[in-house]
């Protein structure tokens, strides 16, 4: 049986879902100062996130190419790079959503705000305490519409079946 689970990652605060759709925060106590030792407690949490549930497939979201991070988009891609090396050492498939897809899909509107994202969330069953596990919850939404073939709607198995997913 495919499982499967979401992504939202941040150096702040890095929303998860798990297999069994509920979802977690993971908060590093490290702040840049100590960009090394951060990077190593998000992957060692986010270690027993993957261990639960057993999933095979990971959503992530996809860096924001056209955001104005500057330096932090450079750490936030180190995290990244660690995240999608983990999952390649347990044998975890991954694919990239773009926000903007994952934000057309949750609510119809690629420009959709965060708080927007909850309520999506919140309105389709959901019970995220913020809207990174609101992020991550909609990531994996979308990989089970796909694993299964199926959403619980027409625009949205109309925007799953256009993405390039090679499952």
């Amino acid at each position: 049986m495919t499982a499967v689970i979401g992504l939202d990652l941040s150096l702040t605060c890095s929303g998860v879902a798990l297999t069994d759709g509920s979802t977690r925060s993971i908060r590093p106590h490290c702040g840049p100062d100590h960009p090394a030792r951060r990077l190593n407690e998000i992957i060692g949490r986010l270690d027993g996130c993957l261990r639960h549930g057993h999933p095979t497939i990971a959503i992530i979201e996809g860096y924001n190419p056209g955001g104005h991070q500057g330096f932090t988009a450079c750490r936030l891609g180190e995290l990244g790079g660690a995240v999608r090396l983990r999952l390649f050492e347990l044998g975890i498939a991954y694919f990239e959503v773009a926000p903007a897809q994952l934000k057309k899909y949750a609510t119809g509107n690629g420009g959709a705000s965060k708080d927007e994202m909850v309520a999506a969330a919140e309105a389709a069953g959901g019970r995220p305490a913020n809207h990174d596990e609101a992020d991550a919850w909609w990531l994996r939404h979308m990989g089970v519409a796909v694993v299964t073939r199926h959403a619980d709607d027409e625009h949205r198995q109309a925007l799953v079946a256009n993405l390039d997913w090679r499952i």
